[in-house]
Order: structure tokens, then C-alpha cells, then sequence
């Protein structure tokens, strides 16, 4: 092979050159990114959800678990007392890994209710109470930085207008 000379009126191209397209090739590796970043994007949303259902049943069990825990009465049987300590604690470690996924309970007792994030359950009147008030909570509701992901179930000072909803008609949803 000889040297290559500038002065030369063309310059030596290498075959496969000849062929190559670097716009083409750029629209090609731009077109397969932008598919892979979608496909990331589908996939966070997927996690997102699947995450979101999993935190509404592990919010079902520690509800179940803390009724557990407050119906059992004050014994003085070891075993019966043992049970109870037990299922606080897995209650406290349920609180605990819902806490470090940002779960945070929902606060409605006092405030104006909010349909947004409560459904009223049963009204009630409530003396010094302004109507439309949530007098308390039969079920709390959740929130985390993605959302809502249970409504309260409260207890409304006044009776059921217009405005405000019905009562439900039925008890909590199930765990699947």
C-alpha cells in the first residue's frame, strides 16, 4: 500500500465506507434508544403498581393484626400473653417497612370530610360539632408519594345531603 498524498484530486475512500450511512445509522441508534427508554418507563410504572398492591395487603394485615391485638383481652396466661407480644411485634415491623416506603396514615378526626380521601360510613350528630365534620374513623386511610392508596372510611357529624355521600353499603373490601 502506498502512502496517502494530499495533493492528490480525490482522496482514498475504503470500501465499506462506500456503503455507510451515519445518518441512517444515528436515526437507527436514536430510534432502539428511545424504544429502550420507553420500555424502562413501562417497567417503573409496572413496579409501581405491582408495589402499590402489595402495600394495600400488607396495610389489610397490619389492620387485622392491630384488631387482633386489641380484642385480646388482659390475661395473666404466659402463653396468651406471649401471643399478644408476638403479634405486636409483628405488628410494629409491619408499621416499619410500610414507614420506609413513605406510607403515611391519612388525617381526617376534626377535619371538614373530604371525599377526596374519605367516604363517609355513617353520620352522626355531634353536639358543639360543625356539621360536615369527621367525628372518627372506622377504618384509616393511607397515602404514599405516589397517591392515595386507601380511602378513610369516617364517621360525618350531621345527616346525608347531597354534598356529603351516602354511607356504604358494605364492610371492607376483601384481601385477595
Amino acid at each position: 500500500m502506498r502512502p496517502i498524498r494530499f495533493n492528490e484530486s480525490y482522496y482514498v475512500v475504503p470500501p465499506a465506507a462506500l456503503d455507510a450511512d451515519p445518518a441512517g445509522d444515528m436515526r437507527a441508534m436514536l430510534f432502539r434508544l428511545s424504544r429502550a427508554e420507553s420500555g424502562l418507563e413501562e417497567c417503573e410504572l409496572q413496579r409501581r403498581n405491582d408495589l402499590q398492591e402489595i402495600l394495600i395487603e400488607l396495610i389489610e394485615l397490619s389492620d387485622r393484626v392491630m384488631a387482633a391485638v386489641e380484642s385480646a383481652d388482659a390475661s395473666s396466661d404466659t402463653r396468651e400473653t406471649a401471643v399478644v407480644n408476638g403479634l405486636v411485634g409483628f405488628g410494629r415491623t409491619l408499621r416499619e417497612l410500610l414507614d420506609r416506603h413513605q406510607v403515611e396514615a391519612l388525617t381526617t378526626i376534626g377535619m371538614p370530610m373530604d371525599e377526596s380521601v374519605a367516604v363517609a360510613v355513617k353520620f352522626e350528630s355531634g353536639g358543639q360539632v360543625p356539621v360536615g365534620t369527621v367525628l372518627r374513623e372506622q377504618r384509616i386511610g393511607y397515602r404514599w408519594p405516589h397517591g392515595l392508596l386507601r380511602k378513610a372510611e369516617v364517621v360525618v357529624c350531621g345527616s346525608a345531603t347531597r354534598g356529603q355521600g351516602t354511607p356504604a353499603a358494605s364492610g371492607p373490601a376483601p384481601v385477595a
